[in-house]
C-alpha cells in the first residue's frame, strides 16, 4: 500500500487526472446495460419475481416529454432507495445513438439503473411489456409480486409520479 501511495505521489497532476477520467468513464459506461434482444431483457430483468417493487420507465433521449419527466423519477428513486424498490430507466434509443445516450446519462442519470434496449422490432415485443401499450413513450410499468400497472403517459410533476407510485405500492 505504501509503495502504491509513493507511486501515485510521483505522478504529475495531469497523469492522475487522466487516470481519474478513465476510471470514471469506465464506471459510467458499465452503468448502462445493453440488451440487443427483448427476449434477453425479458428473461433477465422484466419478469423477475421477488419482494421488490419495480418501476420500468421506457424513454429515449430524443423524446422531449420523456426527458422532462426524468428528474421526477430520479427524485422518486432517491426517496425510495432504502426500500425494496427499484427504478429502471429503459432507453429505446437506437444502437447508433449509444454515444448520445452515454453522454446524456453522464449528465442526468448518474447512479441510476440504465438499460439500453436496442431491439428495434418493437411490434414484436411491446405487447409483452403490457397488453395495452401502443408503443408510444414515455411509458412506465409498475410491477410487484405478480401485480402490474401500466402508464402510457408523461408524469407532469414529482407529486404526479409519487401519487401513482404510492397508490400502486398500497395495492
Amino acid at each position: 500500500m505504501v509503495l502504491l501511495f509513493q507511486y501515485l505521489s510521483s505522478m504529475s497532476g495531469k497523469t492522475l487526472y487522466t487516470i481519474f477520467l478513465t476510471l470514471l468513464s469506465i464506471s459510467l459506461f458499465s452503468q448502462i446495460q445493453v440488451f440487443d434482444k427483448f427476449e434477453t431483457f425479458e428473461k433477465q430483468v422484466l419478469i423477475k419475481q421477488n419482494d421488490t417493487a419495480y418501476l420500468f420507465n421506457f424513454w429515449a433521449t430524443w423524446c422531449k416529454p420523456c426527458v422532462e419527466e426524468l428528474p421526477y423519477l430520479v427524485s422518486l428513486s432517491h426517496q425510495y432507495r432504502k426500500d425494496k424498490t427499484k427504478i429502471i430507466f429503459v432507453s429505446l434509443d437506437s444502437k447508433k445513438d449509444s454515444g448520445k445516450l452515454e453522454s446524456f446519462v453522464q449528465k442526468n442519470l448518474i447512479g441510476q439503473t440504465i438499460i439500453h434496449l436496442t431491439d428495434h422490432k418493437y411490434n414484436n415485443w411491446i405487447d409483452r411489456v403490457h397488453h395495452s401499450w401502443s408503443g408510444s413513450i414515455p411509458a412506465s410499468l409498475f410491477k410487484k409480486e405478480g401485480i402490474s400497472e401500466f402508464h402510457e403517459k408523461e408524469f407532469y410533476s414529482y407529486d404526479d409520479v409519487l401519487m401513482q407510485w404510492v397508490t400502486f405500492l398500497k395495492t
